[in-house]
């Protein structure tokens, strides 16, 4: 009989405070709502799979610094609104934003969007310069 070299104690679970926390944490029946902004290329990426393969997000709005772009983005993708930068970082139905704007943008807009209590969401770099990523 061949023995298994790890067996699941549930004794291991409890002891482990994320576990307890995560089994006792309910679940949100509300979707997370999420905004987008730049919507260049790499949005359709970003728009394809929040929209037709995340169940627990709900994409509501995107910006772009060409209100067309982000038009278009909207209506490609069914949205509810395409708008400005900063109305979207007041959006009251969105909790976390896409930062998909140019690297060289990233710490402006990421400043923005964590001034104004969101989350970000940001592929690297955070910033271009060392001092600028370690600004609080």
């Amino acid at each position: 009989m061949m023995k298994a070299y790890f067996q699941p104690d549930a004794r291991q679970d409890e002891e482990r405070p994320c576990i307890r926390q995560a089994k006792e944490r309910p679940m949100r029946a509300e979707r997370i709502g999420v905004g987008i902004i730049g919507c260049g290329t790499i949005s359709d990426t970003y728009l394809s799979n929040l929209t037709k393969h995340v169940s627990n997000v709900k994409v509501v709005a995107c910006a772009d610094l060409v209100s067309e772009r982000a038009e278009q983005q909207k209506e490609k993708y069914g949205l509810a609104q395409a708008c400005s930068v900063e109305e979207i970082l007041h959006h009251e139905h969105i909790q976390i934003l896409v930062n998909l704007t140019i690297p060289a943008a990233h710490h402006d807009v990421n400043m923005q969007i964590l001034r104004a209590g969101k989350h970000v969401y940001c592929e690297k770099p955070l910033a271009l310069r060392l001092e600028d990523a370690l600004e609080e």
